[in-house]
């Protein structure tokens, strides 16, 4: 039992050390110093049916082939409204997970923030019962409210006065099955998404 307590504060102490203290050793507590815009403000999308659908490419966010095994990579396809293409939004009150509706057990992540880092679908809980930062996004928007919004999707787990990184299609292009990247935002087409419920 004490080997366990202490398995789990160490795994603590380094997930606050990498995330400099972002969100508190990954843990849902509220940042209560947040200033991101959306972080708790997405009552129309939070647990309903979601398509994410990028402005530039006009694809959607979907996991590749419809496997549910860690590590599928993340992709974007022609809009079909498939169960690979649902997601969920899960509320961690700092940012929020994208579930995906064929496991719930499975979230969009990355394994690290950094440049051009690809997405996977990835467990939303890891081994320590912790929701990763890797696993969670800021919803940087001002319409979460209406039933079809637009948001960048900025990861938590980049220290906040370092570079920011969002969901990103390269070069805009729209490719079927281009693996999606986190790139460092700049507000382009690529990195701005259509949130819809239905």
């Amino acid at each position: 039992m004490k080997a366990k307590f202490f398995g789990r504060l160490v795994s603590c102490l380094l997930a606050v050390a990498a995330s400099m203290a972002l969100g508190g050793c990954g843990a849902e507590s509220k940042d209560a110093q947040s200033q991101d815009v959306g972080t708790n403000d997405a009552a129309v999308t939070e647990g309903m049916r979601l398509q994410i659908k990028s402005l530039s490419s006009l694809k959607c966010l979907d996991v590749a082939g419809g496997y549910t095994t860690p590590d599928t990579p993340i992709v974007q396809f022609r809009c079909h409204q498939g169960l690979n293409q649902q997601f969920k939004l899960y509320n961690t009150f700092n940012g929020f997970q994208i579930q995906s509706m064929l496991n719930p057990n499975m979230c969009v992540g990355i394994h690290r923030a950094w440049w051009n880092e690809l997405l996977y679908l990835v467990p939303c809980v890891d081994a320590n019962g912790f929701r990763p930062l890797t696993t969670r996004w800021y919803l940087d928007s001002s319409d979460l409210q209406q039933p079809v919004s637009h948001a960048e999707l900025r990861t938590v787990a980049a220290p906040r006065e370092t570079q920011q990184y969002c969901i990103d299609v390269a070069s805009g292009l729209d490719w079927d099955s281009l693996w999606m990247q986190i790139y460092g935002c700049h507000h382009g087409l690529n990195q701005q998404w259509e949130l819809s419920n239905w």
